[in-house]
């Protein structure tokens, strides 16, 4: 996992971890471009889903599906970026 942090923190101006639902209001606002996570719950992820819905967002699995059971979730600001992301989580698939 630190790999993967490292790889995505090199591609980032700024990186910061945990924020949780704070970063979630910042993606929406349009201050963040990327949130990341490893391990949430699917009880957490019902929210940031509604609230990706009423902004445009994009949001998914790391393999930039809906098995938000896995609880590894992407969430981006663009399709862009996303797409980005995707390339570089696809190298350490389960």
């Amino acid at each position: 996992m630190k790999i993967i942090l490292w790889i995505l923190r090199s591609k980032c101006a700024l990186s910061r971890y945990s924020l949780d639902a704070y970063a979630y209001s910042l993606l929406a606002m349009g201050c963040l471009d990327l949130k990341i996570k490893s391990s949430m719950q699917f009880y957490d992820i019902q929210a940031p889903i509604a609230l990706r819905n009423s902004t445009g967002g994009v949001f998914s699995d790391w393999n930039g599906g809906c098995n938000y059971e896995s609880g590894r979730i992407l969430a981006c600001g663009d399709k862009r970026i996303h797409q980005e992301a995707l390339k570089i989580l696809s190298n350490f698939k389960k």
